[in-house]
Protein backbone atom coordinates (compact mmCIF):
# COMPACT_ATOMS: atom_id res chain seq x y z
CA UNK A 1 0.00 0.00 0.00
CA UNK A 2 1.43 3.38 -0.87
CA UNK A 3 2.27 5.71 2.02
CA UNK A 4 -0.22 8.42 1.08
CA UNK A 5 -3.15 6.06 1.03
CA UNK A 6 -4.96 5.00 4.13
CA UNK A 7 -6.89 1.80 4.35
CA UNK A 8 -10.68 1.74 4.19
CA UNK A 9 -12.13 0.65 7.51
CA UNK A 10 -15.63 1.90 6.87
CA UNK A 11 -17.08 -1.59 6.86
CA UNK A 12 -15.78 -2.24 10.37
CA UNK A 13 -16.59 1.14 11.89
CA UNK A 14 -19.82 1.73 10.01
CA UNK A 15 -18.77 5.23 9.05
CA UNK A 16 -17.03 6.65 6.05
CA UNK A 17 -15.05 8.98 8.27
CA UNK A 18 -12.19 7.22 9.84
CA UNK A 19 -10.31 8.64 12.73
CA UNK A 20 -6.67 9.20 12.18
CA UNK A 21 -5.69 8.79 15.83
CA UNK A 22 -5.38 5.52 17.63
CA UNK A 23 -5.77 4.64 21.25
CA UNK A 24 -4.69 1.37 22.65
CA UNK A 25 -5.34 0.58 26.24
CA UNK A 26 -3.94 -2.30 28.19
CA UNK A 27 -4.44 -3.07 31.83
CA UNK A 28 -2.45 -5.32 34.08
CA UNK A 29 -2.70 -5.72 37.80
CA UNK A 30 -0.11 -7.13 40.07
CA UNK A 31 -0.02 -7.19 43.81
CA UNK A 32 3.25 -5.38 44.37
CA UNK A 33 3.00 -6.05 48.05
CA UNK A 34 4.09 -9.65 47.49
CA UNK A 35 7.53 -8.37 46.57
CA UNK A 36 7.83 -6.28 49.71
CA UNK A 37 9.17 -8.26 52.68
CA UNK A 38 6.68 -6.67 55.09
CA UNK A 39 3.66 -7.93 53.14
CA UNK A 40 1.10 -8.93 55.74
CA UNK A 41 -0.42 -11.82 53.79
CA UNK A 42 2.95 -13.39 53.05
CA UNK A 43 4.09 -12.79 56.61
CA UNK A 44 1.02 -14.58 57.96
CA UNK A 45 1.65 -17.43 55.54
CA UNK A 46 5.29 -17.73 56.65
CA UNK A 47 4.21 -17.59 60.28
CA UNK A 48 1.66 -20.37 59.73
CA UNK A 49 4.29 -22.49 57.97
CA UNK A 50 6.65 -21.91 60.89
CA UNK A 51 3.99 -22.94 63.40
CA UNK A 52 3.22 -26.06 61.37
CA UNK A 53 6.90 -27.00 61.21
CA UNK A 54 7.29 -26.36 64.95
CA UNK A 55 4.22 -28.48 65.73
CA UNK A 56 5.66 -31.31 63.64
CA UNK A 57 8.96 -31.08 65.51
CA UNK A 58 7.15 -31.11 68.87
CA UNK A 59 5.15 -34.15 67.76
CA UNK A 60 8.31 -36.02 66.80
CA UNK A 61 9.93 -35.03 70.09
CA UNK A 62 6.86 -36.28 71.99
CA UNK A 63 6.96 -39.58 70.09
CA UNK A 64 10.63 -40.03 71.02
CA UNK A 65 9.94 -39.23 74.68
CA UNK A 66 7.04 -41.71 74.78
CA UNK A 67 9.16 -44.42 73.15
CA UNK A 68 11.99 -43.79 75.62
CA UNK A 69 9.59 -43.83 78.56
CA UNK A 70 7.89 -47.05 77.45
CA UNK A 71 11.26 -48.73 76.84
CA UNK A 72 12.48 -47.64 80.29
CA UNK A 73 9.36 -48.97 82.00
CA UNK A 74 9.60 -52.23 80.08
CA UNK A 75 13.24 -52.55 81.15
CA UNK A 76 12.21 -51.98 84.77
CA UNK A 77 9.58 -54.70 84.40
CA UNK A 78 12.11 -57.16 82.99
CA UNK A 79 14.55 -56.27 85.77
CA UNK A 80 11.84 -56.81 88.39
CA UNK A 81 11.00 -60.19 86.85
CA UNK A 82 14.65 -61.25 86.98
CA UNK A 83 14.90 -59.98 90.56
CA UNK A 84 11.91 -62.15 91.53
CA UNK A 85 13.65 -65.20 90.11
CA UNK A 86 16.85 -64.34 91.95
CA UNK A 87 15.06 -63.70 95.24
CA UNK A 88 13.14 -66.94 94.87
CA UNK A 89 16.48 -68.77 94.63
CA UNK A 90 17.67 -66.82 97.69
CA UNK A 91 14.61 -67.96 99.65
CA UNK A 92 15.26 -71.59 98.65
CA UNK A 93 18.90 -71.28 99.70
CA UNK A 94 17.96 -69.62 103.01
CA UNK A 95 15.37 -72.32 103.76
CA UNK A 96 17.92 -75.02 103.06
CA UNK A 97 20.41 -73.18 105.30
CA UNK A 98 17.80 -72.98 108.07
CA UNK A 99 17.03 -76.70 107.73
CA UNK A 100 20.72 -77.53 108.06
CA UNK A 101 21.07 -75.09 110.99
CA UNK A 102 18.12 -76.73 112.83
CA UNK A 103 19.61 -80.19 112.40
CA UNK A 104 23.01 -78.91 113.50
CA UNK A 105 21.43 -77.23 116.54
CA UNK A 106 19.62 -80.46 117.48
CA UNK A 107 22.89 -82.32 117.16
CA UNK A 108 24.56 -79.70 119.35
CA UNK A 109 27.03 -78.60 116.68
CA UNK A 110 25.96 -74.91 116.54
CA UNK A 111 24.78 -72.39 119.13
CA UNK A 112 21.35 -70.85 119.42
CA UNK A 113 22.65 -67.53 117.98
CA UNK A 114 23.71 -69.27 114.77
CA UNK A 115 20.26 -70.84 114.46
CA UNK A 116 18.69 -67.42 114.94
CA UNK A 117 21.04 -65.99 112.29
CA UNK A 118 19.83 -68.66 109.85
CA UNK A 119 16.21 -67.78 110.65
CA UNK A 120 17.00 -64.09 110.15
CA UNK A 121 18.61 -64.88 106.79
CA UNK A 122 15.45 -66.74 105.71
CA UNK A 123 13.26 -63.85 106.88
CA UNK A 124 15.42 -61.36 104.98
CA UNK A 125 15.27 -63.56 101.87
CA UNK A 126 11.47 -63.71 102.11
CA UNK A 127 11.31 -59.92 102.58
CA UNK A 128 13.51 -59.48 99.50
CA UNK A 129 11.21 -61.79 97.53
CA UNK A 130 8.13 -59.83 98.62
CA UNK A 131 9.83 -56.53 97.75
CA UNK A 132 10.73 -57.93 94.32
CA UNK A 133 7.10 -58.92 93.72
CA UNK A 134 6.00 -55.45 94.83
CA UNK A 135 8.51 -53.84 92.46
CA UNK A 136 7.26 -56.09 89.64
CA UNK A 137 3.63 -55.06 90.09
CA UNK A 138 4.63 -51.41 90.45
CA UNK A 139 6.61 -51.63 87.19
CA UNK A 140 3.72 -53.41 85.50
CA UNK A 141 1.29 -50.68 86.59
CA UNK A 142 3.65 -47.95 85.35
CA UNK A 143 4.09 -49.71 82.03
CA UNK A 144 0.33 -50.08 81.65
CA UNK A 145 -0.04 -46.37 82.38
CA UNK A 146 2.63 -45.48 79.79
CA UNK A 147 1.09 -47.77 77.18
CA UNK A 148 -2.42 -46.61 78.04
CA UNK A 149 -3.91 -50.09 78.29
CA UNK A 150 -4.94 -52.48 81.05
CA UNK A 151 -4.61 -55.45 78.73
CA UNK A 152 -1.79 -57.72 79.98
CA UNK A 153 -1.69 -59.62 76.68
CA UNK A 154 -0.10 -56.61 74.96
CA UNK A 155 2.70 -56.42 77.51
CA UNK A 156 3.18 -60.16 78.08
CA UNK A 157 2.95 -61.16 74.41
CA UNK A 158 6.52 -62.56 74.31
CA UNK A 159 6.05 -64.65 77.46
CA UNK A 160 2.86 -66.38 76.33
CA UNK A 161 4.14 -67.57 72.95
Amino acid sequence: MPPAMSPDFSQISGSEDWQTTWQVRAAATYRWGALIPVDQTRALEREAEGREREAGERLEQLKRRIAISVNAEYSRLVTACLTIRSQKDNVSTAEEGLRIARESYRAGVIKNSELLSAELARTNARAGYINAINAYYGSLAELKREVGSDDDSIIMEDVRK
